[in-house]
């Protein structure tokens, strides 16, 4: 949503969903150890547009979370810790050429 105060100045919310799979894309080489998991995290930010420049920043707190099983849990039957993080802090820039 625009600012009309102040031009090229912009409030966005927005979810974001990152993690690791327990699996691998082509499944020939699934034993590795890795803390699988997923995380699904919303928030606010600013984002300022000039000319070709682009500068954005948000700050997203996690809404879920899921420690999935991964390969050598599945082997030893456990289930390893994962770690998440309660906020994720992202500033980007970016020009276009």
């Amino acid at each position: 949503m625009p600012i009309q105060q102040v031009r090229g100045l912009a409030v966005v919310f927005g979810p974001r969903y990152e993690g690791v799979p327990a699996r691998n894309l082509f499944p020939n080489s699934d034993n590795g150890f890795r803390r699988a998991g997923f995380a699904v995290s919303a928030g606010p930010g600013l984002q300022y547009g000039r000319g070709s420049n682009i500068l954005s920043a948000s700050v997203f707190k996690a809404v879920h979370r899921d420690r999935t099983t991964s390969v050598p849990d599945e082997v030893y039957g456990a289930h390893g810790d994962a770690a998440f993080a309660q906020y994720v802090w992202l500033a980007s820039y970016t020009h276009r050429f």
